[in-house]
């Protein structure tokens, strides 16, 4: 035999003969295993059997409920929103408004309350799901003096049939309006009836929630909460839970670009001031005009009924929005004031917002305001504001949007 020819075969029986002879034949079964379990799928795809296809739909289903199993990430939001203001009205006077029938003082003032420059807040938001039917979330609203939680709950779909349960501290489901957070709304201000019935933070509340909703696009959605009804402004008890709220939205298309929204409230508390009932009922169309436009007109009405004392108020807005760009337009009033008060509680509203970026909204607005009066004497409101709002993070989350 050849030199050249027993070189080879010198070399592989000393390999044969080295201790790590026994980890090379493991090796080279695992691989062999691995190229016939290969072959066969293969094999039996191109043969149409369903046993393979049953087998590999079932290892992508177990992957996914592994992977659904498991704690979803911890998302982190921060909302900064600042604004410089023009106004008639001097900084101190401002701060001590009333308005006659409605609010015998404002208090805080949280967004824009000072002539020139505000750092209004910077709100960081939380959320994770916990388990496949277990959320959780979180707001946290930060001032130059103040932290305080805005919303913190857990909210499930367990019960399934398009239920879901939430509980802990969470703004009112009632309205899409109320729902939303300041860097949500389209005017830096809330409608004149909320900030009257129930302050500039709206009908935020400790307690539970069970919701009913039906389909996406054209939706029903019924709802009831039991709260705390801490709303001083309208409720004011904190002994025990004495708020109960009971609400219907529906949905219907008008056309293959339009939808109309209706929706009814009620709210029942008991305070120290006695048994109180709010109504509300509100309407809103949308229309897609195109790719990137679209109009959407909103109202919305609420009475107060509270002992002998009847109040209520109402807005209509109309926004327009094409592209980075949006405009928009609001009256309020309030109305049932009472004997010897007057009946003209009224304000407007225009506004121009620009969205150079996803998360970024610079909006100029104008406000003309006859419904507030500075130690007893009324005086009319005018208002020039920029203010910019900043969103950085890693979801969409509540931010802005209806929970």
């Amino acid at each position: 035999m050849k030199k050249s020819l027993l070189l080879p075969f010198v070399l592989y029986s000393s390999l044969f003969c080295s201790q790590d002879m026994e980890e090379l034949k493991e090796l080279i079964l695992q691989q062999r295993h691995t190229i016939e379990e290969l072959k066969q799928r293969v094999d039996r795809l191109e043969n149409g059997q369903r046993g393979t296809a049953h087998e590999d739909h079932h290892e992508h289903e177990t992957a996914a409920e592994s992977a659904h199993s498991k704690p979803g990430p911890l998302e982190i939001a921060l909302v900064a929103n600042m604004s410089v203001l023009a106004r008639n009205i001097g900084n101190e006077s401002y701060a001590d408004y009333s308005i006659p029938g409605f609010i015998d003082s404002a208090g805080e003032i949280p967004f824009n309350p000072n002539r020139g420059f505000n750092l209004n807040y910077a709100e960081i938001e939380f959320e994770s799901r916990i388990l496949p039917d277990l959320e959780l979330y979180s707001s946290l609203h930060v001032e130059k003096e103040a932290l305080h939680i805005g919303e913190l709950f857990a909210k499930s779909g367990v019960l399934g049939y398009g239920t879901s349960i939430k509980a802990g501290r969470f703004r009112s489901g009632f309205s899409r309006q109320n729902e939303l957070h300041q860097h949500g709304w389209s005017f830096t201000t809330p409608p004149l009836v909320y900030e009257s019935f129930f302050g500039y933070g709206a009908l935020a509340e400790d307690g539970v929630q069970l919701q009913y909703k039906r389909g996406t696009e054209a939706s029903t959605l019924v709802g009831v909460e039991a709260l705390q009804g801490e709303n001083e402004r309208s409720f004011g008890s904190r002994d025990r839970n004495n708020l109960y709220v009971a609400y219907l939205r529906d949905n219907f298309n008008i056309s293959d670009s339009a939808y109309l929204l209706l929706g009814v409230t009620w709210m029942h508390g008991r305070s120290a001031e006695g048994v109180t009932n709010i109504y509300a009922a509100e309407a809103r169309v949308d229309w897609k005009l195109s790719a990137e436009a679209s109009l959407e007109w909103e109202n919305e009405v609420l009475f107060r009924d509270r002992e002998s004392e009847e109040r209520g108020g109402m807005y209509t807005q109309l926004l327009y929005n094409v592209g980075e760009w949006g405009t928009g337009v609001r009256y309020d009033r309030l109305f049932e004031n009472g004997a010897n008060l007057p009946e003209d509680l009224d304000r407007y509203s225009a506004m121009v917002v620009y969205k150079p970026f996803p998360f970024t909204k610079l909006r100029l607005q104008y406000t003309y305001d006859r419904s507030k009066f500075f130690n007893s004497e009324r005086r009319d409101v005018s208002e020039i504001l920029l203010d910019l709002t900043i969103e950085a993070g890693g979801h969409e989350g509540h931010s802005g949007h209806n929970h």
